[in-house]
């Protein structure tokens, strides 16, 4: 049964929300506080949150079903969205192409280009759950809501990819590079706008599962500038590099650095054994299944350097980075398919990088790629999951899949 696509309405060019624009304050994004789970961490607010986006769910979804309600597929290649906008068919707030900053990250003018001639772009995302551009009078209205305020940047492939597994080395690290130079330019822009810490979010969702909802391969970040911090789960990353220095009373303790230099036991007496659960490196990173999994499957990619974000890698770790995640994916999607029924766990995956934060302590940089899998109730009652299988026997079963 196929799908069609939600029109784009004749009046995008001015409708209420999309990038990010609003003029009207009602329907701006509302960004609240879980009272019960909230601290003050050194003037820093911690909690869950959700943002609340009423205009949010106008983004289409790509992906169909049989009569049975059952996921099948998405549209095929050159008809989804973003193959689309890059054929010239649909409009959009294009921020960078090809290693080239071409417009202000808070531009309010979108427009139709012809985008196939470029390799890797970054745009403003169109169905934003943060606030782009407000009136300028916003600070003087509605002080009973707290809006949720930032930029929403996408970054696509102009070549239909699926899965990261699909990219050419040379065009993966050009993407990498290109997103590394939109963050950057979208930090600058946004800290000449306020004096608040940056909340900075890198990741992909693949397939519907993961919640994307446009099968073309893409990743996305989001710079939120609330001023609230960041919620528990992220928090835990910071929170846990401070609390190590503290108790072992040095100022540069860091476990990544002490895992890669070969100790193998945490501040807690948690042996690690890093070396069995290791599945690749190279001089710059090191790909091993997670100790504690999120999900089974579940793969960790780390640089061998003390570095914090994506923008401050070299080159030669940008390349080894590329090569990384095409092995991590291509390793873990063949391990889908040959364990993947007896663990329940599906291709679709999230890729979540764990990365500095601007105003925050410094931790080391990781990036989780965990797929999908079937939880339970106490699962999502507290922050524990129940795995199936020693992260140790992923690693065996990985290394015999793909020598």
């Amino acid at each position: 049964m196929r799908k069609e696509l939600k029109k784009i309405p004749k009046d995008i060019f001015v409708s209420e929300g999309f990038w990010g624009i609003y003029q009207e304050l009602d329907l701006s994004p509302d960004v609240r506080l879980d009272p019960f789970r909230t601290v003050n961490d050194s003037g820093m607010l911690i909690s869950h949150y959700s943002y609340i986006s009423v205009l949010r769910a106008d983004r289409p979804d790509e992906y169909f079903t049989d009569r049975n309600n059952l996921l099948l597929n998405h549209l095929e290649e050159g008809n989804d969205s973003f193959c689309r906008l890059i054929a010239g068919e649909l409009p959009s707030i294009i921020i960078s192409r090809d290693l080239e900053v071409i417009r202000d990250p808070l531009s309010k003018n979108p427009s139709v280009e012809n985008l196939s001639d470029s390799t890797v772009f970054s745009i403003i995302n169109l169905f934003t759950p943060v606030a782009r551009v407000l009136p300028p009078k916003e600070n003087a209205l509605n002080l009973d809501r707290k809006i949720s305020k930032g930029i929403p940047l996408i970054h696509i492939f102009s070549n239909h990819y699926q899965v990261i597994e699909e990219v050419p080395i040379d065009e993966m690290v050009l993407y990498l590079r290109n997103i590394i130079l939109t963050t950057k330019a979208s930090q600058e822009r946004l800290l000449k706008t306020t004096d608040q810490c940056l909340t900075i979010f890198h990741f992909y969702n693949v397939g519907a599962h993961a919640g994307a909802s446009i099968p073309h391969l893409h990743s996305q970040t989001l710079l939120y500038t609330h001023g609230y911090g960041h919620g528990w789960k992220d928090h835990s990353f910071f929170h846990s590099f401070d609390r190590n220095r503290q108790l072992l009373g040095k100022k540069t303790y860091c476990l990544g650095c002490e895992l890669i230099q070969g100790v193998s036991v945490d501040p807690y007496g948690q042996r690690l054994r890093l070396e069995e659960r290791i599945i690749w490196e190279d001089e710059n990173w090191i790909v091993f299944t997670a100790y504690a999994p999120e999900r089974d499957g579940h793969l960790r990619v780390m640089p061998k350097r003390h570095v914090s974000a994506l923008w401050e890698l070299n080159s030669l770790e940008i390349v080894s980075l590329a090569k990384a995640l095409i092995y991590a994916n291509s390793v873990l999607s063949n391990f889908i398919n040959r364990f993947g029924g007896e663990l329940h766990i599906l291709q679709d995956r999230n890729i979540l990088f764990r990365q500095q934060h601007i105003g925050f302590s410094p931790i080391h940089m990781l990036i989780d790629i965990i797929p999908v899998q079937r939880i339970g109730g106490a699962e999502l009652l507290d922050d524990h999951r129940l795995s199936h299988i020693f992260p140790e026997e992923t690693t065996k079963r990985m290394k015999d899949l793909y020598p």
